[in-house]
């Protein structure tokens, strides 16, 4: 199964079972978090990685639920720029 994990590792709170990488959310650059996961799927289009074929799109962290409603729908709105959501079996977040 092909599949594409984006991190988010902004947490509003730390839980101290969690390994994975992640900050507090308060005075981090949210927004130029997502922007640069946006160049970072145009960059791997442009150099002829192809998307075709993914079967998942699975949102981890961190928290990606911590992100205002305006964030996560740029964060989708990228996605779906080069993702064929269409057709993925599953397309999931950590919550």
């Amino acid at each position: 199964m092909r599949g594409m994990y984006i991190h988010i590792p902004f947490c509003h709170q730390i839980c101290f079972y969690c390994d994975f990488n992640k900050v507090f959310f308060k005075n981090q650059p949210v927004d130029e978090y997502i922007e640069s996961i946006g160049n970072e799927l145009a960059i791997m289009a442009n150099e002829g990685h192809s998307f075709e074929g993914l079967e998942t799109v699975f949102l981890g962290g961190g928290t990606p639920t911590s992100l205002s409603e305006k964030q996560l729908d740029r964060l989708l709105e990228l996605i779906h720029q080069h993702v064929n959501v269409r057709a993925l079996r599953e397309f999931s977040t950590e919550a």
